[in-house]
């Protein structure tokens, strides 16, 4: 089973800010904490993306398949 991840550049792109400002926000508690592929790599579940931007409203996010990292579950 593979699951979408997204890296943090890319989640910044996609949500229209700075990684330090997506780092502020994590932070914060303002998004749901990323996952550690390794203990330097943060990744997100394209899932869990999708599910936080759902429950503001904002829709969902389909990212493009080449800047998503398929990860084995």
């Amino acid at each position: 089973m593979q699951i979408l991840v997204v890296r943090p550049a890319e989640l910044a792109a996609a949500l229209g800010c700075s990684e330090r400002t997506l780092r502020r926000m994590w932070e914060r508690g303002d998004i749901p904490e990323p996952a550690r592929l390794t203990p330097r790599m943060l990744c997100w579940p394209v899932a869990v993306v999708n599910q936080w931007l759902a429950e503001r409203g904002l829709g969902e996010w389909v990212p493009d398949l080449v800047e998503a990292d398929p990860v084995e579950a």
